[in-house]
């Protein structure tokens, strides 16, 4: 068994990908903030907001920059005020 087989990953077309998946609610924006919280584990996101798709190109994962070394979600401008933030997170 390899070592992606052990730990929960499958391979699905000839990609790895983590064990499971969930989608969870970031925050809401404010105007301002563009720094949100990812769940612990995350290794991949898809983003929406206010229940749109968001481009890669819009935001970044920071790792280890948040409370206790967690990872955050960045974004290059910040959601309007009232914008719920979501993300189907990838986690290990």
């Amino acid at each position: 068994m390899s070592a992606w087989q052990s730990t929960g990953a499958w391979s699905g077309l000839g990609a790895v990908r983590p064990a499971w998946e969930r989608r969870t609610e970031l925050g809401v924006g404010d105007g301002a903030a563009t720094t949100f919280p990812l769940p612990a584990g995350t290794v991949a996101v898809d983003v929406t907001v206010a229940g749109l798709s968001q481009p890669g190109s819009n935001h970044t994962i920071s790792r280890g920059t948040g409370p206790s070394g967690a990872d955050q979600l960045v974004f290059l401008t910040p959601p309007a005020i009232g914008e719920v933030v979501e993300a189907m997170a990838w986690v290990r």
